[in-house]
């Protein structure tokens, strides 16, 4: 009797820690996702977006089987903490772009300011699809698939006569910043987060707004500090 009555406020502990913890696992990579490297911010959010729900139903089981009023209080203020978070993602998540732009701005402006002055190098993807203005590139010693047509990437910078230690430069900056590409449009860069988003600096006047489309079939989400917003790259 002692070992039952031991089990099931551990029980109760481990189902509702548990779905805590997931909850909070997925609202820190969705919020401070620019803060995580990309492998961190995706490991973090399919455990919380994967393993959540399990927790979720296996509350709503406890609470129903069999049905007593102190546990369908307890499932109901689980379930409304989980929608408070959803609904506090938005602004918590502005929050912390434009804390992350404060933080590295001088790297941030330093970095675009290079890229612009450099002029052989408008488009880099060192991380998704592995490309330097536009062609698709092997790194030494990678394989590609049969189907895929890329070179080497020492082909492609004596092509554009690119300096070997540049690319290298801006390679390892942008991975310092958690950022995998860019594209470099006069004096307009766009710095990616992922295929989805990212940060896009534009010194031109007049300053963007929220929703202002733009030529590549994105849209600006929000300003986060002068000269520089975060885009979606989804109309």
């Amino acid at each position: 009797m002692f070992r039952v009555r031991l089990l099931a406020p551990l029980g109760r502990a481990v189902l509702f820690g548990g779905y805590a913890l997931t909850l909070g696992l997925w609202l820190f990579a969705y919020i401070g996702h620019l803060f995580l490297s990309r492998s961190t911010e995706d490991t973090l959010s399919t455990w919380g977006f994967y393993v959540a729900p399990l927790f979720a139903g296996a509350i709503v089981l406890y609470a129903v089987s069999p049905p007593r009023r102190p546990k369908m209080w307890s499932a109901g203020v689980a379930f409304a903490v989980g929608i408070l978070v959803f609904n506090s993602t938005w602004p918590l998540r502005a929050q912390s772009d434009r804390l992350y732009v404060q933080r590295h701005q001088s790297a941030l402006n330093r970095l675009v300011a290079d890229i612009i002055a450099y002029k052989r190098i408008h488009q880099m993807d060192h991380d998704y699809m592995h490309a330097v203005n536009g062609t698709f590139f092997l790194y030494p010693g990678a394989q590609a698939a049969p189907h895929l047509k890329r070179v080497p990437l020492n082909t492609v910078l004596a092509r554009d006569s690119i300096d070997p230690i540049v690319y290298a430069d801006f390679e390892h900056r942008l991975a310092e910043l958690h950022l995998m590409a860019f594209w470099a449009d006069g004096g307009e860069v766009t710095l990616a987060r992922s295929r989805g988003g990212g940060l896009l600096y534009h010194p031109q006047d007049p300053p963007l707004t929220p929703r202002a489309r733009l030529g590549n079939s994105g849209r600006i989400v929000r300003a986060l500090a002068k000269d520089w917003y975060w885009y979606s790259s989804v109309g």
